[in-house]
């Protein structure tokens, strides 16, 4: 039987218009007190379908779920049922939970010689459209007897017409609270997470899935028994039902599988994700997505990034320290959180298999093939026949301090962690909103994820005042247009609040957002605007190193881009050189940033043809990845992507074409339509060209040039390295008329003073190659001159070219027939 909730018919779906006046109201309201909300939104003025929005928003700012363990305001006694009235043979107690649209309250009744207690859902009187959740939720805890699963006592309908279900009252905490508070050791944690899949396991094979696993939805009880809470969102397993009959409803955002995100089918490994997130949790302490690199919302921080870091990388718990999480707990998390549901588990059962032969020192799957890994394993298990006392002695010995350090730096890490997400709670919990209602809508007049932020961007920058608030909102929302690829927008969003005076009253918020607007401008090849927006952002860091040391590194890397973009590589090179120890130390327990400077680096000494200083930094760069299992991020990727270049710089053009079209492939996999995937693409044709194969090259750079032209702009340097790249290939395949139309109409849209040095140099470079073809050997050889002088103007940044235009210009010499 099916289980999905139907869809309300004839639902208007809100366009962008729809969504300003949601979002007008929405900014008003919030700023009343939250007993007054209701009232303010029924006389808003808003359609009903808008006033259920700008609610449902509301909501976000302080409440979970409908059907789980909210949060309540202290400051609020409302109840819709008096203590002391009769639903069915109960009899209504205390409240013990108030959500969005449902109420839970703590109920008793008679049962033989003693009392029953059981938690009592009920809806709200204004959510009576919510009824179906409630519904499916009866008839799915009806199929389920565990004894790790909440038990369904009763349900049924008040005097009023509202439904509700009694189920068992569990008193007990959530199993992350219960775990700290007893400062569980690995262990013991990891064990009750295999009471958790046991239930779980259990579920599946009725065809229920749960959809909403998170640590309020399992409890632990005062007797150390695991319980398994809300089926509010689960549903029956349907192997062969498609995304449209899957619930709209979204699970909690921290915990939801990418297919949950994207629309896709779920089924079982969709909750052997949200466990993977769970033991996360539970063996450090911290949510995946709330690092400390960046003030944006975790739940927009695990949208773009997708992977989960490895737990050893990111723990904080004094008694499991990284070394316990090496390895196997790691492998185990990795497994379980693949992007793509075929990567993960197959099953919850395997996932308690991996994590019980972990406990008995057996070798687990998710390392299988490992012959070293399989034999330590081997020895641990025997361990004490093997191992020399005095070496324990000394390991105890170092342990007990580094613990006792640890304790002082986790306290100082837990004030910063509380006050970032003090600061972010609100957004955080409005933009989930925003992604959800996206999410529930029809493609044909859907709000995409870039007009929603566009809108809201635009009316904070003309809106927001000149407090530390307002600049954490404006770096959140330049931050979350880089992680998009949409870096035009930033331009005017940061300057629109600069111009404004927000920043004004305090430097580093004004300097922090002025490296984020020299980025900007860097892309958009704003290079002079850049320079005077960074150069002061980092005397204004570096006024106090050692308390501005993040900012002071990330302005840093800013200016060395700025370096880059005008031609001077070797100054690029140098801050990155500079500064690199000192990154390794700040973004310790980042793995992502310090691959991303690796990547840089990389990057600089290619452009600066500097070879030999190449490999020891790639080497250090893959290390890196295979230590931190970033094999499948973005950061991997571009590692994979420099190695692809060192190999076609030295010659091994077939070796380097295999690299980089597999690595293209993944990509394409991960990310989609990406600047990245587009600049692979970039790369492998640019190592076909070498290899004669214009025919296959021409198509890629063809499918490449749309998105790195929407992404970029048609005048940035990818954009433009692009299109000279297809007009090669255009000619070399005959069609020269149409690529030198092409070439011209491009540089006529050029500022030839604003045009940077590398790009004139690949213009003189091509229409040299053209002239020699149509014969015409001194202007060919005038082209190529050209070519050489703007390369040289380019610096250190246009060496390598300068070594290929001369290997160019000696092969074409020999040649005594043009071709």
């Amino acid at each position: 039987m099916a289980t999905s909730n139907p869809q309300p018919k004839n639902v208007k779906m809100l366009n962008k218009d729809d969504w300003r006046r949601v979002q007008t109201e929405f900014d008003r309201i919030s700023q009343a007190p939250p007993e007054t909300w209701a009232n303010e939104v029924s006389h808003s003025g808003l359609p009903d379908p808008l006033k259920q929005t700008c609610s449902a928003m509301l909501q976000g700012l302080g409440m979970s779920g409908v059907l789980d363990r909210p949060r309540m305001s202290e400051s609020s006694d409302y109840r819709s049922i008096a203590e002391g009235t009769k639903i069915g043979k109960f009899s209504i107690g205390r409240l013990i939970g108030r959500g969005g649209s449902g109420e839970v309250y703590e109920a008793t009744r008679r049962a033989g010689d003693g009392e029953q207690r059981a938690a009592l859902k009920i809806l709200r009187p204004e959510s009576a459209g919510e009824s179906v959740a409630f519904d499916r939720e009866c008839r799915l805890l009806a199929t389920l007897e565990h004894a790790g699963i909440t038990r369904l006592i009763e349900s049924g309908m008040t005097p009023d017409g509202r439904p509700f279900l009694a189920t068992e009252f569990v008193e007990g905490a959530a199993i992350t609270d219960h775990c700290e508070k007893a400062s569980l050791d690995l262990a013991a944690r990891l064990n009750l997470f295999c009471d958790v899949c046991d239930a779980v396991s259990y579920a599946h094979g009725r065809m229920v899935i749960h959809r909403d696993i998170k640590p309020s939805n399992v409890l632990v009880s005062h007797d150390g028994r695991v319980k398994l809470l809300d089926f509010g969102i689960a549903r029956l397993i349907q192997p062969d039902a498609g995304p449209e009959a899957v619930s709209r409803v979204l699970a909690t955002p921290q915990y939801a599988a990418p297919e949950q995100f994207e629309g896709g089918a779920e089924g079982a490994t969709t909750d052997v994700y949200a466990l993977g997130i769970l033991l996360f949790e539970l063996v450090t302490g911290s949510s995946p997505w709330a690092g400390s690199e960046s003030n944006l919302p975790a739940v927009l921080r695990r949208v773009m990034q997708g992977d989960v870091p490895p737990p050893s990388t990111t723990g904080r718990l004094v008694n499991l320290p990284p070394r316990q999480l090496r390895g196997d707990i790691d492998a185990i998390v990795a497994r379980a959180t693949a992007r793509t549901p075929s990567d993960r588990y197959a099953s919850v059962a395997a996932l308690r298999g991996d994590l019980i032969s972990h406990l008995n020192l057996r070798p687990v799957a998710a390392r299988s093939g490992q012959t070293a890994y399989a034999a330590g394993r081997f020895l641990r298990r025997r361990r004490w026949s093997v191992a020399f006392v005095s070496a324990a002695a000394v390991s105890i010995l170092a342990l007990g301090a580094g613990i006792a350090l640890q304790a002082r730096q986790t306290a100082v890490e837990r004030d910063v962690a509380l006050a970032e997400a003090r600061r972010t709670s609100a957004v955080n919990q409005a933009l989930t909103v925003m992604f959800r209602d996206a999410r529930g809508r029809g493609p044909a007049d859907s709000v995409s994820v870039r007009a929603m932020l566009d809108d809201t961007a635009g009316r904070l920058a003309g809106s927001l005042d000149d407090s530390p608030q307002s600049i954490e909102l404006l770096k959140t929302f330049a931050d979350l247009y880089v992680m998009i690829e949409e870096q035009r927008p930033v331009e005017p969003f940061l300057e629109k609040a600069l111009a404004r005076g927000i920043g004004a009253s305090d430097p580093l918020g004004h300097a922090e957002l002025a490296y984020r607007l020299a980025a900007s401008k860097i892309q958009l090849g704003k290079l002079e605007d850049a320079r005077a927006l960074i150069d002061p952002a980092v005397e204004t860091f570096a006024s106090a190193p050692a308390s501005y040391r993040k900012q002071r590194i990330e302005a840093l890397a800013v200016k060395a881009s700025l370096a880059r973009a005008t031609g001077d590589l070797d100054t690029a090179i140098k801050i990155y050189n500079d500064t690199m120890e000192e990154a390794e130390q700040v973004f310790a327990d980042d793995p992502r940033e310090i691959l991303t400077r690796y990547n840089n680096l990389l990057v600089f000494l290619n452009e600066a043809n500097r070879g030999a200083e190449v490999e020891p930094v790639l080497a250090r760069a893959e290390a890196a990845v295979a230590k931190f299992g970033q094999e499948r991020t973005q950061q991997g990727f571009q590692v994979r992507l420099a190695k692809g270049t060192l190999l076609s710089r030295t010659g091994r053009y077939a070796e380097a074409e295999a690299h980089l079209e597999q690595l293209m492939d993944d990509r394409k996999a991960l990310e989609g339509e990406s600047v990245g995937y587009a600049a692979t693409m970039l790369q492998v044709a640019r190592v076909e060209l070498a290899r004669d194969k214009a025919a296959e090259a021409l198509p890629r750079l063809e499918a490449a040039l749309p998105i790195v032209r929407e992404k970029t702009g048609p005048s940035s340097p990818i954009t433009l390295f692009v299109e000279f790249s297809r007009l090669e290939a255009m000619e070399r395949l005959g069609n020269t008329a149409a690529a030198r139309a092409r070439l011209a109409e491009i540089e006529s849209g050029l500022d030839p003073a604003a045009t940077p040095a590398m790009i004139r140099g690949l213009a003189h470079r091509l229409k040299g190659i053209w002239a020699f073809r149509a014969g015409d050997r001194a202007l060919s050889e005038r082209e190529f001159d050209s070519a050489r002088r703007a390369y040289q103007d380019a610096q250190s940044q246009g060496a390598a070219f300068i070594d290929e235009l001369d290997s160019l210009r000696a092969r074409l010499a020999q040649q005594a027939v043009p071709q």
